[in-house]
């Protein structure tokens, strides 16, 4: 057995206060579709904000991680849906890895592409500064 999956084995013991979910039926069920979990953010998902791109807060966004990242942090997840589309759900992402750098940041490198398949694409590399 390896490192990940023997620390991975030792989680239910350690958080015994959580559901944990062993049959496999049941995984593969709860794992093929969240939608189980929110049907309001399913719909979203597949309604009008779908493809829908912002690209004025986009940038904004970027800009903030780097330079005030508690602004980041005011809005919702419906609000960031309703802000960017069903896609910007994946800001929650960036203001996580934000997280992970303590202090202060600079930007090494950024670019922003909107491509064909009209979902924006962010690049964003950021140092401790």
């Amino acid at each position: 057995m390896s490192a990940g999956a023997t620390a991975a084995a030792r989680l239910p013991g350690a958080l015994p206060a959580l559901e944990w979910v062993t049959d496999e039926t049941r995984l593969l069920r709860l794992s093929q579709d969240f939608s189980w979990f929110s049907p309001v953010l399913k719909r979203q998902l597949e309604g009008k904000r779908a493809g829908f791109i912002n690209k004025e807060f986009d940038l904004m966004f970027m800009e903030k991680l780097v330079t005030d990242p508690l602004w980041v942090t005011r809005y919702s997840v419906p609000e960031l849906v309703e802000l960017t589309g069903t896609q910007g759900v994946e800001l929650l992402n960036w203001l996580t890895c934000r997280g992970a750098l303590s202090g202060d940041v600079t930007k090494v490198h950024s670019n922003y592409h909107i491509p064909i398949s009209n979902t924006a694409s962010g690049l964003l590399a950021m140092q401790v500064a």
